[in-house]
């Protein structure tokens, strides 16, 4: 569902048109069945001003027509591409990039703050609910694997593109921590974690635990939504869904899918998140160096930590600043991207450049600065995109390393406040090094194909069909990674 409209002048006034026409037509049948007419008084208008309705309607079709010339000629954006000789327009009627650009992020890119304000408040509200049940209620006895009483601490935390600032296209996901209340017998150790299986069973657990507590709560929000609570499966937590009811007149009511995270806060505001569900039911437990095992690792999440830093950029950044447009039209390119390739390439392809990776990219971009300067301003839009796409393709083919934005050497920790110890003096975390060589020259080689094609890609897929003067690309067969590009 859209939340962004436009209207198609095209279709609208012929349909107009054809409407009036309709009418006059269903009048003289209406007006020629009831007898012989009489004849109206002198001075008196005999007819139906079907000659003022058709030029009124027509006056008004070349106006809109002349209107949108004239914003398609003084669209905002630069129109000095000096620098982008590959992206050069074949002739001067086409419109330049950063016209495309701008036109693209406002159909298709941009939300609407008035309908997400709406749903994250909705989400706060049920979101709410859930956990407060699930604290007052706790487990009813000992969760399978051990002796541990489960129940949720009473409060989430609100993390995601949705509450950066940076969510793109539609408003219908979000990701919240729900913190557990663990008892004093689990030690939150590092060395404990694979030594001490037993919270990764808790966190098998906490999907029983949302269960009851879902069904605590359902009857009193029957009258707002409907819900319901899936189990997830494979790097995905439970995910609560949420439908509005016919009966239901708020404002901005959309269906929405909000992932419950279950957490463990190590003090400092990080959080270890609890692993996924195994794949499969049956079979052994993959192994790690040291005895560890899979099942029974937690991974850091330092979600706080990074709202912290981007609201401290967003201090220092002049105004009008579009760093953050930058990162929703980045999003965007990686999707574009996406089109065209087979399943298992376009989920290798989704993994790569995730959306937790194109952030790490632009705060690194960033922060080589201290601080976005002035020429990340909307002028300067096209540039810095390509800026930041180069800086990505130099970290796909291994000649930069992208580290984590806190846990790197260099990282933001003294702009985001104290971090615990174990984070302090962790060893720094690169996020591409799990991708093999041949995976990453391959992402790069699609990034700089997607890139160089974009002018045609925007023109083929998204904003007003004024801007659609090139045919759609010719190869849109399902294909996987390409293997010759440059």
């Amino acid at each position: 569902m859209s939340v962004h409209y436009t209207l198609n002048l095209r279709v609208f006034w012929p349909l107009v048109t054809g409407l009036c026409t309709a009418l006059v037509c269903l009048y003289h049948v209406l007006r020629g069945s009831g007898g012989a007419p009489t004849e109206p008084p002198e001075g008196a208008d005999g007819g139906f001003p079907l000659l003022k309705v058709t030029v009124l309607l027509l006056l008004g079709y070349v106006l809109l027509r002349c209107r949108h010339a004239v914003r398609q000629r003084f669209l905002p954006g630069s129109p000095r591409l000096g620098g982008h000789s590959a992206f050069s327009p074949r002739h001067l009627g086409e419109p330049s990039l950063d016209i495309l650009l701008e036109s693209y992020y406002e159909h298709e890119v941009r939300l609407s703050p008035h309908v997400l304000g709406h749903s994250k408040a909705h989400v706060s509200r049920i979101v709410g609910e859930l956990v407060r049940a699930g604290r007052a209620r706790g487990s009813p006895g000992p969760i399978p694997g051990g002796a541990l009483a489960l129940a949720f601490r009473g409060d989430f935390i609100q993390v995601g593109s949705a509450y950066e600032q940076h969510k793109i296209r539609r408003p219908d996901g979000f990701d919240v921590l729900v913190p557990l209340r663990l008892p004093p017998l689990v030690a939150l150790e590092p060395r404990s974690l694979g030594a001490e299986p037993a919270l990764a069973p808790a966190f098998h657990g906490c999907f029983s635990h949302l269960q009851r507590s879902l069904a605590t709560v359902r009857y009193s929000l029957e009258g707002r939504c409907r819900v319901s609570l899936t189990p997830g499966g494979l790097e995905q937590p439970p995910t609560l869904h949420v439908l509005p009811c016919r009966t239901d007149y708020g404002c901005c009511r959309l269906s929405m899918a909000v992932r419950l995270i279950p957490a463990v806060h190590v003090g400092d505001s990080v959080f270890l998140v609890a692993p996924p569900p195994p794949p499969s039911p049956i079979g052994p437990l993959s192994e790690l160096p040291g005895g560890l095992r899979a099942d029974a690792l937690w991974g850091v999440n330092t979600a706080r930590q990074e709202q912290k830093l981007l609201s401290w950029l967003q201090e220092r950044a002049p105004p009008g600043a579009c760093y953050l447009k930058c990162l929703q039209l980045l999003k965007a390119l990686r999707d574009l991207g996406a089109r065209g390739l087979d399943p298992t390439a376009a989920t290798q392809w989704g993994r790569i450049l995730s959306s937790y990776v194109l952030k790490t990219v632009l705060l690194a971009a960033l922060l080589r600065h201290g601080a976005p300067a002035q020429g990340w301003d909307e002028a300067h839009l096209g540039e810095r995109l390509e800026e930041l796409v180069q800086f990505l393709r130099d970290c796909l083919l291994r000649r930069r390393t992208l580290f984590h934005c806190l846990l790197g050497p260099g990282g933001a920790a003294a702009e985001v406040g104290p971090l615990p110890k174990v984070l302090r003096e962790a060893t720094p975390v690169d996020l591409l090094a799990t991708f093999d060589r041949q995976a990453r020259e391959l992402a790069a080689a699609r990034l700089l194909s997607t890139w160089q094609r974009l002018p045609q890609l925007l023109r083929a897929y998204g904003g007003p069909r004024y801007l659609a003067r090139c045919p759609p690309p010719r190869n849109q067969r399902p294909q996987g990674f390409p293997e010759d590009e440059p």
